[in-house]
């Protein structure tokens, strides 16, 4: 079986590459060096070409604060991009397995956002991208997942758990916000999570794939106890300081609660689980 996968570069891409290419699939890679996403044609003829059973979408624009003033070209690889995409399937009958993010919410529920909430209201043009993106899916095909995430990190490529290690390098003093709350997503179980989906024929939609968060009366956690956990975890000591975001102006506005929840899909990995496994990963290379 063949899976034509966009963004095979980024930090989720070259995960599902490697893990994928211990399985049956046959995964043909693309980046945007080898394919233009907002170019309709050449996204017809590309998939035309390849033929897939399944065809993922990994690649976006994601980059938060950027778009505030880059609002065209997130609009064009999110939602234009996608829709691209959509109608490259729809034409060939092929399903879309399509990542987007928490960010598409309004971000003001404590209690977090299932599957099937329909709270939207996105803060910034990251999100308004992405929500188009989604919409772009959800009203044009019947045969795809679309697969929440939030947090995202990994091995490939920069992300918070790599910025925290390498700013407690140089800084004497580290300020985090604790009140943006969400749930981190590790790369490598988001890749075995698609796999899962793929492998397991589970009925069409909405899914969200984030890690585990236990034991508290608001199901997620701050950016500071991410970064505490990864000293703490990593045997680093660091002078951290919880800090709210009126310290950090920056020119996109983030959701105070950016809580998904996993209803659908058997429960990712605890949170604590993960990041210790990916650095203890880290700590081999």
């Amino acid at each position: 079986m063949k899976i034509f996968l966009c963004g095979a570069g980024g930090m989720l891409g070259q995960s599902l590459l490697r893990l994928f290419s211990k399985t049956k699939y046959e995964v043909i890679p693309s980046t945007q060096d080898t394919l233009d996403l907002t170019d309709e044609l050449a996204v017809q003829a590309a998939i035309l070409n390849v033929k897939p059973d399944f065809v993922i979408n990994a690649a976006a624009y994601t980059k938060v604060d950027a778009a505030e003033t880059e609002k065209d070209l997130a609009f064009a690889v999110n939602e234009l991009g996608v829709a691209n995409l959509v109608k490259a399937v729809k034409a060939l009958d092929i399903p879309l397995i399509h990542i987007s993010t928490d960010y598409v919410f309004r971000g003001d529920r404590a209690l977090g956002y299932d599957e099937q909430s329909i709270e939207y209201g996105p803060l910034n043009v990251y999100g308004q991208s992405k929500l188009a993106g989604e919409c772009q899916v959800i009203n044009n095909l019947n045969k795809y997942y679309l697969i929440r995430i939030s947090w995202l990190y990994g091995e490939f490529g920069p992300n918070f758990v790599s910025s925290m290690l390498n700013l407690a390098q140089t800084q004497p003093l580290l300020k985090v916000v604790n009140d943006q709350i969400g749930r981190p997503t590790y790369a490598e179980d988001l890749a075995q999570m698609v796999y899962g989906l793929l492998e397991g024929f589970y009925p069409w939609g909405i899914y969200h794939g984030v890690n585990e968060v236990n034991g508290g009366e608001i199901p997620g956690i701050s950016w500071y106890d991410f970064a505490q956990e990864i000293f703490n975890i990593s045997g680093i000591k660091v002078n951290l300081e919880a800090v709210d975001s009126s310290q950090f102006v920056r020119p996109a506005k983030r959701p105070p609660y950016s809580i998904l929840l996993n209803t659908k899909y058997p429960a990712l990995p605890d949170w604590r689980f993960s990041l210790k496994q990916h650095l203890s990963i880290n700590k081999k290379l």
